[in-house]
């Protein structure tokens, strides 16, 4: 339950802070380091935050722009903070994960799946401009996220731009025909236009999923029931 889910962050905490760089004290770097904007600035103020979360046994992530320094930290023994925000995400924590995603978002400008969840997390708090943006830029690093195509799609939606909206569930269905969030809610958009021979096939497509789905695992559980079976004396 909830309880579970509290005290394991507890214990396997994820933090987020930001500085303004005028309000770091530069005298904690070495003398060549103090030029704010310089790459000998933000190389030593990285390694002073990670150096300082390192002795109490925590990793750190540290972007840096001109105005700004933000600082992500994170349990040694997590492999990928991600995870934990996904955790705080599915917790319900989503407005406190979305910054410390931000963050995440600047040293690994690289990775689709950090803009793909903070797009969806955007589209989940309403704000579906700072949605589209964010999942657009997952799918310029990878154009085959059909999951982020359906999050498109979702988002123009739901700003009323029904065109846009069927443009990029379309496009998810090519990359994955039986992709069922994109199969339900194109059907769903086709649907309620009146555009009912459209929209019947993919319900259809859907519904025949589902079945297989089922099948497939009364299938595995009988499978399953006949390997325990035999394994017993």
């Amino acid at each position: 339950g909830t309880n579970g889910l509290h005290t394991r962050h507890e214990r396997l905490s994820i933090h987020h802070f930001e500085i303004p760089v005028s309000q770091f004290d530069r005298s904690l770097l070495p003398p060549h380091a103090r030029e704010v904007g310089s790459g000998a600035f933000k190389q030593a103020v990285t390694a002073y935050f990670v150096q300082k979360l390192v002795d109490s046994g925590q990793h750190a992530i540290v972007a840096i722009d001109d105005d700004e320094i933000r600082v992500v930290s994170f349990p040694a023994s997590i492999d990928d903070p991600l995870d934990l925000v996904l955790d705080m995400f599915n917790s319900g924590r989503i407005r406190e994960g979305v910054p410390i995603l931000e963050s995440l978002s600047r040293t690994r400008k690289d990775d689709p799946e950090i803009f793909y969840n903070l797009g969806i997390a955007y589209s989940e708090l309403g704000e579906y401009h700072e949605a589209i943006m964010r999942l657009k830029r997952a799918v310029d690093l990878a154009p085959g996220h059909a999951n982020a195509m359906v999050g498109l799609g979702l988002a123009y939606y739901r700003l009323n731009q029904s065109t846009d909206a069927e443009k990029y569930l379309r496009k998810a269905l090519l990359l994955q025909p039986g992709n069922p969030y994109a199969l339900r809610n194109l059907a769903g958009i086709l649907g309620s236009a009146g555009r009912l021979d459209e929209a019947l096939p993919m319900f259809r497509a859907e519904f025949a999923q589902k079945a297989e789905e089922k099948r497939t695992f009364s299938a595995n559980r009988k499978m399953r029931e006949a390997v325990q079976g035999g394994l017993r004396p």
